[in-house]
């Protein structure tokens, strides 16, 4: 290949790569949006897609997962968030719970704790705006979790989905 054909076929790259930039929310309807988030009393997220990483022979493998199959259980809730004195409660397809709260200047992580027969759990669920639609919000959850009855096998998860402010 020439280099004439070379240049033109980066600066095509280089064309298409700047065309598709979404195009961020302003500054302020941003931080309005993270002042949506710290005032809520009631968040409820969507889970959507994830990964689990499964331990076998000192090997990891990283597998795709649904949080739940059924679309009504791939919910949680948050509710009577309270940030100044770091606590809410989570209501889950599972059970429901009190919970702690970490923030930093434009998120907010639930953390809850579950020691079990079966094992033990750490699960953190941040919440933050979207940077391009200051209507949305975005969640991550992780499990940390190790299973219990002698294996201490670790299975960490991570679920993404979207979040809605109902307070």
């Amino acid at each position: 290949m020439t280099r004439r054909a070379i240049v033109l076929c980066l600066c095509f790259l280089l064309a298409g790569c700047s065309l598709d930039k979404p195009k961020r929310i302003e500054e302020e309807k941003y931080k309005k949006s993270v002042s949506r988030l710290f005032n809520a009393k009631t968040i409820k997220c969507f889970w959507q897609k994830g990964i689990v990483a499964e331990y076998s022979g000192g090997k990891i493998k990283i597998k795709n997962a649904c949080f739940d199959s059924d679309p009504k259980k791939a919910i949680t809730v948050f509710d009577s968030i309270d940030i100044k004195n770091n606590k809410s409660r989570l209501i889950g397809s599972t059970g429901s719970g009190d919970v702690n709260i970490i923030t930093t200047s434009v998120s907010v992580t639930f953390v809850s704790l579950e020691i079990v027969l079966l094992g033990d759990k750490v699960t953190f669920i941040t919440i933050f705006p979207d940077d391009l639609n200051e209507d949305k919000f975005l969640c991550v959850m992780s499990f940390h979790s190790v299973m219990g009855l002698g294996t201490n096998t670790p299975v960490p998860q991570q679920y993404y989905g979207t979040a809605e402010i109902y307070e």
